[in-house]
């Protein structure tokens, strides 16, 4: 196995750095040991190799491709990657765009069953309602009546209790 030292030297060489003495000592240590002869004639090898080689510009998208390529989430903590699927889901543009379509849609579909469609209109006169307790066999006593005049609406509004119920009655 070659040193650290004789390693640094091989480097320093290959890439053009060394001084005079330096090289003398490079070339002492490569006579010696047929191991570093070996790794100084291989790394020369692969510098040949790599100058001969084309160069190729990057794409746009590679920075991007490369960032989206690390497994992000088995680096997580447990608590984190619990919480992240709940807000994961809007923290996209596209997200709020396909939002947006659906609430149209959604929108649109509304106003086109309503237009295509004949609902029959509620009449308010026959609705009745009560807000009572089911085991209740009071006595209601009248309390007070009043009458409702209006543009639109005509009736009157009555009020009857009992001992812990209080019934409004309207009649429109």
């Amino acid at each position: 196995m070659v040193d650290s030292k004789t390693e640094d030297l091989i480097n320093r060489d290959i890439d053009g750095v060394l001084s005079a003495q330096e090289v003398t000592r490079l070339k002492e240590v490569l006579s010696t040991d047929p191991e570093a002869q070996s790794y100084y004639n291989d790394m020369e090898n692969l510098c040949q190799m790599l100058e001969q080689v084309e160069e190729v510009d990057p794409g746009p998208n590679l920075k991007k491709n490369i960032l989206n390529s690390i497994p992000v989430r088995k680096y997580q903590n447990e608590e984190y990657r619990e919480r992240t699927p709940l807000f994961s889901a809007w923290n996209s543009r596209l997200n709020y765009r396909l939002t947006f379509a659906f609430a149209l849609g959604l929108i649109g579909g509304i106003f086109t069953y309503s237009f295509f469609t004949d609902l029959p209109l509620i009449n308010n006169s026959d609705l009745v309602g009560t807000i009572l307790l089911s085991d209740s066999d009071a006595k209601f006593k009248p309390a007070d009546q009043a009458k409702i005049s209006l543009q639109e609406v005509n009736g009157t509004v009555s009020s009857q209790y009992a001992e812990n119920i209080i019934l409004l009655r309207i009649d429109l």
